[in-house]
């Protein structure tokens, strides 16, 4: 079959109720050139089983003990053999021609190393477009067009060569948000082409992200600096600190400094940001 051009890598965690229609999202695409990745992170439900009698030289099942998305990811990483790794959470999907799309980018600019598509939103029975700010070409300022919704590398819509998923690999101490710190290294350092096709549906239902860990370490909330970043990434950290203050009121008062968090450099950010929303820049 060849080396793979895009490795699809799965974390599975109990999932059995939408894990297949997510596999199925992919197998029905027409672009061939691809594997999956399925990384059970220690599922205790019948979800493991569902994909086992799906293997086969195109879709390869690892099993770890569980440790978290990012630790699974990192997982079908090292385990991946294409020359490019799209990451897809279990209970999402691709939309149809997503790979073709990916494919044709790929071709296009060869020398690009990050890809960032556009995609749907699903909430109860809504599937909505997530920006109408995407278009087609290189970003100047990364942080400036995650903040004007012009750039947003979620799992399933984002596509890294391989040697940058190995440069930047996800912390894996962090359960909550470990797709921001690995997503924002990589943001820093490479530019990113987009498109504004949407390329994968997002289930908002089945969605983690606004529930707080236990253990407040445990979420990249935590972990938050200011230092050696731009004025467009301090308020990307901002909009997640203000997150936290909500989240996890009393942990935040301990470790940050409000006035440090809080700094001019920012409010000048913050206020350029609230005339461009004004003005309809941003959306």
């Amino acid at each position: 079959m060849g080396i793979p051009l895009i490795s699809i890598i799965i974390p599975l965690y109990n999932k059995e109720e939408c894990i297949l229609k997510t596999i199925e999202s992919i197998t029905t695409q027409d672009f061939n050139n691809y594997e999956i990745v399925v990384v059970d992170d220690g599922s205790t439900d019948n979800s493991v089983n569902l994909i086992r009698s799906l293997c086969n030289d195109k879709i390869r099942l690892f099993h770890k003990k569980n440790g978290g998305p990012a630790s699974a990811r990192n997982y079908g990483v090292k385990n991946a053999s294409g020359k490019w790794g799209l990451f897809l959470d279990a209970d999402d999907t691709l939309e149809p021609d997503a790979l073709n799309i990916l494919d044709g980018l790929v071709k296009k600019e060869p020398n690009c190393e990050f890809f960032c598509c556009n995609h749907f939103i699903q909430a109860d029975c809504k599937k909505i477009l997530f920006s109408s700010k995407f278009k087609e070409g290189y970003i100047r300022n990364n942080f400036f067009a995650y903040q004007a919704k012009r750039l947003r590398p979620r799992a399933g819509a984002a596509l890294f060569s391989m040697n940058l998923l190995r440069m930047y690999p996800y912390n894996e101490q962090f359960w909550r948000y470990e797709d921001a710190d690995c997503v924002f290294q990589i943001m820093r350092h490479t530019k990113a082409f987009t498109c504004p096709l949407p390329i994968m549906t997002y289930n908002r239902n089945n969605s983690e992200a606004s529930k707080p860990r236990k253990n407040f370490l445990e979420d990249y909330i935590s972990q938050l600096s200011y230092e050696g970043k731009d004025c467009w990434e301090q308020l990307t950290l901002y909009d997640l600190y203000l997150q936290g203050c909500r989240l996890y009121p009393n942990e935040m008062k301990k470790l940050y400094n409000p006035r440090k968090m809080n700094n001019l450099k920012v409010k000048i950010c913050w206020k350029i940001r609230t005339f461009l929303y004004m003005i309809g820049y941003i959306i």
